[in-house]
């Protein structure tokens, strides 16, 4: 399994804009024990990754060349290997600017994720 995820090709001068950024492609393996895969389906793009592209932001380092973006989001289980999520139809927080990523949940705590 594949993912899309957004990194940072350079430190932006200014405000940013989209040379400073490129989309990667991000090998997965399967999901360990206790742990889900998202389908990313919304990104929170917050007001404090510009800090984190330059100096850091209240404590937490400097996003580096390379590195993908963090970020908070919702999307849909598509593979679990947590007796707490089944896949498809059901929704969990992720984190990461990637368009798939990993969760570990134990607890149940679904998010309603409006669709378009």
């Amino acid at each position: 399994m594949t993912s899309r995820a957004v990194a940072v090709a350079r430190t932006p001068d200014g405000a940013p804009s989209a040379d400073d950024f490129e989309v990667v492609e991000l090998d997965l393996p399967a999901p360990s024990d206790g742990e889900v895969v998202v389908q990313v389906e919304a990104l929170s793009l917050d007001p404090y990754l510009r800090s984190l592209l330059d100096v850091g932001h209240l404590g937490e380092p400097a996003v580096g060349i390379g590195q993908t973006l963090p970020g908070r989001g919702v999307g849909t289980v598509v593979e679990s290997s947590s007796p707490a999520w089944r896949s498809a139809r059901e929704s969990s927080p992720t984190s990461g600017g990637a368009s798939t990523s990993y969760s570990r949940r134990r607890r149940r705590s679904r998010s309603p994720c409006p669709r378009a």
